[in-house]
């Protein structure tokens, strides 16, 4: 009777909370006064960013309402990069798995290109960042939106140390 009630419990609680998409929003700046950062979303969708699974079954979208090029610009403008520098972001895409509730539930890809002029010389490099970490599924909107913003502000990390 006890597994059965947990069960239930558990289940209510999947169907619950998977019945809607996720809407993450991240506030910007407008940055006017930079025109040597130039920034490139390649994605073929630029708002969706990854899916809610529940038993391997898509049950759920994650968008992100805010343009990340002016995100990524904006990060990179608030630490004074003077040099010319242009990105192509190829991939930012997050996969959450609401059915694993004892081990890293959400994995997440971020994948641009860098082009830089460095003594001369124009150099080309690729940054690749992929994280995992177990979210709360009860709490997953706020918790994916920190995981992702995490993400983001990681690239422009990886990037600016690249530069």
């Amino acid at each position: 009777m006890k597994k059965l009630i947990v069960l239930f419990l558990i289940s209510f609680i999947f169907i619950g909370c998977s019945s809607r998409g996720i809407n993450i929003y991240i506030p910007t700046k407008d940055y006017k006064y930079l025109t040597n950062i130039k920034v490139y979303d390649k994605r073929k969708d630029p708002q969706l960013i990854g899916y809610i699974y529940s038993n391997s079954k898509i049950v759920a979208d994650i968008t992100l309402s805010t343009d990340i090029s002016k995100l990524i610009k904006e990060e990179i403008a608030k630490r004074g990069l003077k040099k010319s520098l242009e990105i192509y972001i190829e991939k930012l895409f997050v996969n959450h798995d609401r059915s694993k509730i004892a081990k890293e539930n959400t994995d997440a890809i971020f994948i641009a290109k860098i082009i830089f002029y460095k003594n001369g010389h124009k150099i080309s490099k690729t940054i690749k960042i992929e994280e995992s970490k177990w979210i709360n599924p009860i709490k997953s909107s706020k918790l994916l939106g920190e995981f992702i913003k995490n993400i983001i502000a990681e690239g422009v990390n990886t990037i600016l140390e690249t530069i």
